[in-house]
């Protein structure tokens, strides 16, 4: 599970939530939970690394990363990416990322 560190962001015309780490530069979107005082900075992001998705050329919202680690496990690979300062776990095809330090992988 990815735990990321982030805060609460409303964008009133889709009425979606934003849970971002605003010193990064990214974000992830979703359900938009009633409103609560003080509930909007400090919050912890869980995403499982089956939810984070590698591509190898660029799309909309996608941000550059670099993978670190990759764990081969069968079927699939666990891949450690290199996020600014942050890391985060994704869940890809076996193979798909050739090695660590290959960059121009984008993940959302």
């Amino acid at each position: 599970m990815n735990v990321l560190p982030g805060r609460l962001l409303r964008r009133r015309r889709t009425d979606k939530a934003v849970l971002a780490d605003a010193a990064e530069g990214f974000g992830f979107a979703g359900p938009l939970p009633p409103p609560s005082a003080g509930a909007d900075d400090g919050l912890i992001i869980g995403v499982r690394p089956e939810a984070v998705q590698v591509a190898r050329d660029k799309r909309a919202g996608y941000i550059p990363i670099e993978a670190h680690l990759i764990e081969p496990l069968g079927a699939y690979d666990i891949v450690d990416l290199k996020l600014g300062s942050q890391f985060l776990r994704a869940r890809t095809a076996s193979g798909f990322v050739a090695g660590p330090g290959e960059t121009g992988l984008g993940a959302c």
